[in-house]
């Protein structure tokens, strides 16, 4: 970079880093600048976006949302490959600038040119505006005010972030034209083509942990998550929970035609058939399931947590369908090849991830998990997908493993003993807890 370049770099950089400076700025940028790590963005803002696109969308929506992501860290890897080559440190690092750097966030390593938010950020807005065009200027300009953060910051020259813009921007038209070539040469479909991507990703960028422990996966799936998550479930509170879940049911159970009849009137609704049939879309389990597989990538012990309870609902879901093979109020056909009405697989699996988001995030995750849950619950209602007395019993069934998870990942355990006894005319179980 020539003098005069270099020069107009620093009155740039001087000018927003610290002559356009403000109260305002100083408590919003450097909160911005890294959002995305944050746990509120995670667990909240992201899965919501996830609703949101799955809305709109459907399935090739998240898809191409999934792909931006996944890219985009090739992208940063590709910046953090190519920093050592101009060998640049951060502003608030150097020694030979003519003024004071205004260093506004967390103490930040790495080399400065170019700029890895800039060039993440810039793919993302351009690779997801050339898909959703309506949406391009509101994409480009979240990136534009993360890059402005950067200056902002202190971490990064403009050189730096136009650099990376400029990088992002010429990657994103490549990535694109790439699929587009891939997929009108019906090589690989756009799902197994996110689907590859992702698990490329994961493969060479995270560094798991082995949960067995060096033990085999079956032996270690049985002993050490589900039996003690099963035998944890049953003490005083479990039965608690079970015990007003089962009079709520039977109590609920006495309204099942009169809230049926209400909804076939039409009148005074609980819910209209678009926001029912949105809940009900993003209660398919799909959401929950997502959220896991995140946190198995991203925080291993919670995605456990998580996992066990949302694989121990189905599995009772499904134990409880077959036994009690409820037809559905409305008639309509069901996934399993028996009737499965009782009780609600949605509101089940919903509180079961709502449930195990509030014990590993605490309320400020919880309690939006828990609103989004009963709202898919009540669309099973309103569109008279289940009886009522479906939905409370899956509520219970939800909360029940969620809380029982959530005690093998404390380490906590129950009296309780319980094992297998073969009779004559089939299997029974003998229980035996100390209170």
């Amino acid at each position: 970079m020539t003098d005069k370049l270099l020069e107009f770099d620093y009155a740039i950089f001087h000018l927003i880093n610290t002559t356009l400076a403000n109260s305002w700025f100083d408590g919003f940028l450097p909160v911005w600048t890294n959002f995305h790590k944050l746990q509120a963005f995670l667990y909240i803002v992201a899965p919501l976006i996830l609703i949101y696109v799955f809305w709109k969308a459907r399935t090739k929506g998240v898809l191409i949302f999934a792909a931006a992501v996944g890219l985009a860290t090739v992208v940063d890897k590709f910046v953090n490959i190519i920093k050592p080559v101009f060998n640049r440190v951060r502003p608030f690092n150097a020694t030979d600038l003519p003024f004071p750097v205004i260093f506004r966030g967390d103490p930040q390593g790495g080399l400065s040119f170019p700029s890895g938010h800039a060039a993440d950020g810039f793919f993302i807005a351009v690779f997801l505006g050339l898909y959703f065009p309506k949406l391009r200027w509101l994409f480009i300009g979240l990136a534009t005010m993360t890059a402005y953060s950067r200056i902002y910051c202190g971490v990064h020259y403009p050189s730096d972030v136009l650099a990376g813009a400029a990088l992002g921007t010429i990657l994103a038209f490549l990535a694109f034209m790439l699929i587009n070539k891939i997929r009108s040469a019906k090589i690989i479909t756009l799902n197994r083509f996110v689907f590859l991507v992702l698990v490329l990703l994961s493969w060479k960028s995270f560094s798991f942990e082995d949960p067995t422990q060096g033990k085999p996966f079956v032996p270690w799936l049985w002993e050490d998550q589900f039996k003690p998550t099963i035998k944890n479930g049953f003490d005083n509170t479990g039965y608690t929970i079970l015990g007003i879940g089962a009079l709520t049911t039977i109590a609920a159970h006495q309204y099942d035609y009169d809230v049926v009849e209400h909804n076939e009137r039409g009148h005074d609704l609980l819910m209209d058939r678009t926001t029912s049939e949105g809940f009900a879309k993003i209660g398919s389990g799909f959401l929950g399931v997502s959220i896991a597989l995140g946190q198995l990538i991203w925080d291993q012990e919670n995605g456990l947590m998580h996992a066990r309870a949302l694989a121990l609902t189905s599995l009772s879901h499904v134990s409880l369908s077959f036994i009690f093979q409820r037809h559905r109020p409305d008639g309509r056909g069901d996934y399993l090849p028996f009737p499965s009405s009782f009780p609600s697989g949605h509101s089940s699996s919903a509180f079961a991830s709502a449930g195990s988001l509030m014990y590993a995030y605490g309320w400020k995750v919880g309690l939006p998990a828990y609103l989004v849950a009963t709202g898919i619950s009540i669309s099973r209602i309103a569109e008279n997908a289940h009886w009522i007395s479906d939905v409370t019993s899956g509520i219970a069934l939800g909360v029940f493993w969620a809380r029982a998870s959530y005690l093998t990942h404390t380490g906590q355990t129950a009296n309780l003993n319980w094992m297998p006894i073969p009779t004559s005319g089939g299997l029974g179980i003998y229980f035996q807890h100390q209170f």
